[in-house]
């Protein structure tokens, strides 16, 4: 409602009541004929105050209970001297009567303004926390308090069990409202203490307003009816009167627990601020020092220190009300360093009395109870040490020494996340940088072959991490030389991906030089040995066809056998040769172990390149049964007729649907090779056969 509105409800129960006192006070007015109309008028001066005190506090400040109290009991004390003077008019005989009537009015029209100030202003108490229901109940006293000041109309023309019904009512619904002191949890102890004596003074107030009416002589128009049977007042003086006393019972009441109610809120403010700690990401120190304090604050702790990293430096970084010397002497009588070297189940050590152990003389500051808190961040790891200690025995009682340990609990908790967090992010990053290296490797391996009728070359690679060490190339020497490797590092993972490029490397430089199969077995051999730490290798199969005389020359340097499908036999075998692996020799001895195979070509022979990683594949974790040999044997033939491609991905489906059931995983590539068509003019044998012999040829240049 608008500031002028309810103003205006002011102006019009003032009017109303200087008409009403003016008809009382000359006793005579052309307007007023008869008592009835003369309470009509009054009633409506109340209810139009009812009305503005109602809409006034409502619309005033909020809620503020120094303010509040300060607001009524100034307005109490002037009415009840007000008040006072009228009810003395009586002794001043001398005084005219129309100065006295003018004083009883004066004098009612204070207490009467006075109670519905109260009244209206307590509400601001009720509705704290206010729900539909406290609504509601407002309504309703507010409801009776109009409907009372027309049963009090003169007798006869309302029933008498009618007012009695209303008057029930309004105290009934009084009643109701003594519930609604919720303000009381907002209170601090010393506001609870300041609202008591708000309360006393109000509730003396309310007293002195009552002694007032009931006493008052000459006031039967004012009261509207004899004051013990006026619904209107004793509604007013039972909503006022029993909710000031309600409330400061209550206080008093709870009182003792308010102090245990704000060590709670203070035990959420400290768990608040260690939580502002570690989300700032505070050092080390600043948080230990924070938790020290609250600790020592929730505990009511007479003195206490801090150690931190107590293996590595044992010096104390904080203390308070307590000497150095006195802290060196009591962690030197609980034997400091054992006490705190494992983390016992209870989480802290408690020493109720110190007094009997004789630490400190007569004469000095006597602790008598100590509380040991040491900070575990990791299993058998003390980063820090909190001590309290009081001035008397068993000073720390159990919920004291709980809530230490939920404080511990929460920074033990927020630096495990925060070391979970930093892994978290160092994972992510590896992650990242594993991807990386996966595309870079993957950039390494061929992801085209020459396209040329004398061949068709499919490759599959699948490490068993991010990275892995197979490696496959081929360069094209001419339109008619193509030279193709497949080598395995020994290992896995980065190490293994690292040593695979160092092979490519070699593999590309080599090549150039136009070397015979010797030669670069020779020279590959020299250079891994160089490369690679001494326990470590490098297997390979290097593989050169010349497509002018459709031969196939290979040496295998440890490396898995070749599988070798004739075309003209329709049958799949084993190309094994002899060979060691690159880098166990690194002398020139190596040579001793270098076989050269020629192996003759026919048109849609195939020849498949591949790891270790392929036949030795798992059926399961517990079955030692592996793909091996005659499986890949098997695939190769019954797939023969598709092209190099096909022949990759039939081997590799068949590969996984064998090992599907294991969690077994080594580095595993595929290389097919499928014989196109050949140079006319040269027939190879009916059933070639490899043969080893040197390959004293170079390579064209």
């Amino acid at each position: 409602m608008a500031y002028r509105s309810y103003y205006t409800f002011l102006l019009i129960g003032v009017t109303a009541y200087v008409l009403a006192s003016l008809c009382i006070i000359y006793e005579v007015t052309p307007f007023i004929i008869t008592t009835l109309e003369l309470q009509v008028m009054l009633a409506i001066s109340w209810a139009f105050h009812l009305l503005f005190y109602n809409y006034n506090s409502w619309n005033r400040h909020l809620f503020n209970i120094h303010r509040l109290f300060a607001r009524v009991i100034a307005f109490g004390i002037s009415a009840v001297l007000l008040a006072t003077l009228g009810a003395a008019s009586d002794t001043f005989t001398a005084l005219p009567p129309a100065i006295m009537r003018m004083l009883k009015m004066a004098s009612a029209y204070a207490v009467v303004s006075y109670l519905l100030f109260t009244v209206t202003m307590l509400r601001k108490l009720m509705f704290v926390r206010r729900n539909a229901a406290a609504v509601r109940l407002w309504r309703s006293l507010m409801s009776v308090l109009f409907l009372s000041l027309l049963l009090g109309l003169p007798a006869g023309i309302i029933p008498a069990a009618l007012q009695k019904a209303v008057l029930l009512t309004g105290l009934l619904v009084a009643a109701s409202l003594l519930n609604r002191i919720k303000w009381i949890v907002e209170l601090t102890s010393r506001d609870k203490w300041v609202a008591v004596f708000y309360l006393l003074i109000t509730s003396l107030l309310n007293i002195a307003a009552f002694q007032v009416l009931y006493h008052a002589t000459g006031l039967e128009h004012v009261l509207l009816s004899p004051f013990t049977a006026n619904a209107f007042l004793l509604t007013l003086f039972a909503a006022a009167g029993s909710y000031c006393l309600f409330s400061m019972l209550a206080l008093l009441f709870t009182m003792p627990v308010s102090s245990v109610i704000e060590e709670q809120l203070s035990e959420i403010n400290s768990f608040q601020e260690i939580g502002l700690a570690l989300q700032r990401k505070d050092s080390t120190e600043d948080i230990f020092h924070r938790l020290f304090q609250v600790c020592l604050k929730n505990t009511s702790g007479n003195a206490g220190w801090l150690i931190l990293h107590p293996f590595k430096t044992n010096e104390t970084c904080h203390f308070t009300e307590i000497s150095s010397e006195q802290i060196g002497r009591i962690n030197v009588w609980m034997n400091f360093r054992e006490l705190i070297k494992t983390e016992n189940d209870s989480g802290y050590h408690y020493f109720p009395n110190l007094d009997r152990h004789h630490i400190f003389a007569e004469t000095e500051t006597p602790y008598k109870s100590l509380l040991v808190l040491p900070i575990f961040t990791k299993p058998h790891h003390c980063e820090g040490v909190i001590c309290l200690t009081k001035t008397f025995a068993d000073g720390f009682d159990q919920h004291m020494i709980s809530v230490c340990k939920s404080f511990i609990n929460q920074a033990k908790l927020a630096f495990e996340n925060a070391q979970l967090t930093q892994e978290a992010i160092r994972s992510a990053r590896y992650k990242e940088e594993l991807d990386i290296a996966n595309k870079v490797q993957r950039a390494l391996l061929p992801q085209k072959f020459p396209e040329t009728p004398f061949i068709e070359i499919a490759a599959l690679n699948e490490p068993a991490r991010e990275v892995g060490g197979d490696y496959y190339d081929y360069a094209q020497i001419d339109s008619t030389h193509i030279a193709l490797i497949m080598a395995d590092v020994s290992g896995k993972g980065a190490s293994a991906a690292f040593h695979m490029a160092q092979m490519k490397g070699i593999f590309q430089s080599l090549i150039q030089l136009n070397l015979s199969a010797t030669d670069f077995m020779l020279m590959a051999n020299r250079s891994v040995a160089r490369c690679l730490e001494k326990n470590q290798f490098i297997t390979a199969l290097y593989a050169l066809f010349n497509f002018e005389t459709n031969m196939l020359t290979y040496a295998r340097a440890g490396h898995t056998p070749m599988i070798y499908y004739s075309a003209t036999q329709n049958k799949a075998r084993l190309l094994e040769g002899e060979g060691l692996g690159l880098g166990i020799l690194r002398n020139s001895s190596y040579a001793k172990f270098i076989s050269i195979i020629h192996l003759p070509l026919c048109k849609n022979d195939i020849l498949v390149l591949y790891t270790d990683g392929l036949v030795e594949g798992r059926k399961n974790e517990s079955a030692e049964e592996q793909y091996g040999y005659q499986n890949l044997l098997n695939c190769v033939e019954n797939n023969h007729q598709l092209s190099a491609p096909q022949i990759s991905n039939a081997i590799y489906a068949d590969f996984a649907a064998f090992t599907q059931n294991s969690n077994f995983k080594d580095d595993t590539s595929v290389l097919v090779i499928k014989i196109g068509q050949l140079e006319e003019g040269w027939k190879p044998n009916p059933t070639p056969e490899p043969h080893n012999q040197p390959f004293k040829r170079s390579l064209p240049d």
